[in-house]
């Protein structure tokens, strides 16, 4: 009685008609195009031929993340030599409990991935009439293909932003500052969705680009500075995610949705047989892949969401809620939250640039540590075995 009261009240009406709510589902995947160049690019990018066949592979043919075996006698990325993907420094936090405290199976209706786009008003603003009504976009995944973003596009006022620079121009430093200024003019200017993007990166050896991790950390940390972060969405673009621990970090530091344009480039080239009289790695079409992929990644999040006992997505947006494992603390913590947690400037961040990034790579026990019987002491063994200071690549080519 009292509900029906309430709801009654023509002033529901009118608000309603204030705000405009556009929900993007159910959209097919657009058809995606697998060119020489891209091998080039990914390499650039990080991925490997096991990232391929291990696990994007898996992802397609099935819609499921691939099952793997227990333990990794990997080093960490902070003790490696090799170059590592910024989201290789960053480890998931969980509950220390048990049994994790959501099943994402059992207790999914409870669970969810829809994502609002756009800007988000006040609610005292709201209450005291004084917003001017919201425009905002739903999607039910955090993992869009083109044709959503086309659409979101469509609808919100858009701003793409290049995370592509010159290094004969400018530092990694000084890219960084530019990317946040732009996306917080871009703002301030009326955007409402802010895409960083590394579709014009091209593997001739003159460009690099700014992780997408670290460039989506600075631009949702200097939104905040600037008062702005509920002003706007931001959606990465980017050819360096394949796996739910990519797509996972970057929502935790400030993307609301993202685009993993070469993961469903690659799909493609799965579900295309290489030659006449060949069979496709995966027996499926090729949208078909691309939507496996995008529930694998969707499933993987609601796990990591469950280790942790959040249930929405919206809850685990901007939340920091990973840990750094570094030798660099300092740098790790700057490189995602800048002017978080008190954390060093961006000029301390590390600049190295290898020429190839490698993957994980197997090193036994011998080549990592030093032998007992050595004369040199402890300090002198882990600063000539452990490398003192973590490399994080600007890009490679």
């Amino acid at each position: 009685m009292v509900k029906a009261q309430v709801a009654a009240n023509p002033k529901w009406a009118q608000e309603l008609s204030r705000q405009k709510r556009t929900i993007v589902d159910n959209k097919p995947a657009p058809a995606y195009t697998y060119t020489e160049d891209d091998t080039r690019i990914q390499a650039a990018f990080g991925w490997g031929s096991e990232d391929v066949d291990m696990q994007v592979l898996a992802m397609v043919a099935s819609g499921g993340e691939a099952t793997h075996c227990m333990g990794a006698d990997a080093p960490l990325a902070a003790m490696s030599t090799f170059a590592h993907a910024a989201y290789d420094y960053f480890k998931q936090r969980h509950a220390q409990v048990t049994n994790p405290p959501i099943d994402p199976i059992r207790e999914g209706h409870v669970m969810t991935t829809d994502v609002w786009l756009g800007q988000r008003p006040n609610c005292v603003d709201v209450a005291l009439e004084l917003d001017a009504g919201a425009d905002l976009v739903r999607i039910e995944t955090p993992v869009m293909h083109q044709a959503e973003l086309d659409e979101v596009s469509s609808v919100l006022s858009t701003t793409t932003l290049s995370t592509v620079y010159d290094p004969a121009t400018e530092s990694l430093e000084e890219a960084v500052k530019r990317i946040s200024e732009e996306a917080v003019n871009a703002v301030r200017d009326g955007a409402k969705l802010v895409i960083l993007s590394d579709k014009t990166f091209e593997p001739t050896g003159e460009l690099l680009y700014v992780q997408p991790l670290i460039a989506v950390g600075a631009s949702h940390h200097a939104l905040i500075s600037s008062g702005l972060r509920m002003s706007a969405s931001l959606v990465v673009e980017t050819a360096q995610v394949w796996s739910t621990h990519h797509v996972a970090t970057l929502i935790g530091y400030g993307a609301s949705a993202v685009h993993p344009y070469m993961l469903f480039r690659v799909a493609t080239q799965l579900t295309t047989p290489p030659a006449e009289g060949k069979k496709a790695k995966a027996a499926v079409e090729s949208n078909v892949g691309i939507e496996n992929a995008r529930n694998a990644l969707k499933a993987g999040v609601l796990k990591i969401m469950s280790k942790i006992g959040i249930s929405t997505l919206s809850s685990y947006h901007g939340a920091d809620p990973a840990s750094v494992v570094s030798s660099s603390i300092s740098s790790l913590a700057s490189m995602a939250s800048p002017w978080a947690h008190g954390a060093a400037t961006p000029s301390t961040w590390p600049h190295e640039s290898p020429r190839r990034p490698a993957r994980h790579r197997r090193v036994s026990r011998v080549q990592t540590q030093a032998p007992r019987s050595s004369s040199a002491s402890a300090s002198t063994r882990r600063s000539s075995t452990w490398p003192s200071r973590a490399r994080l690549p600007e890009s490679a080519v």
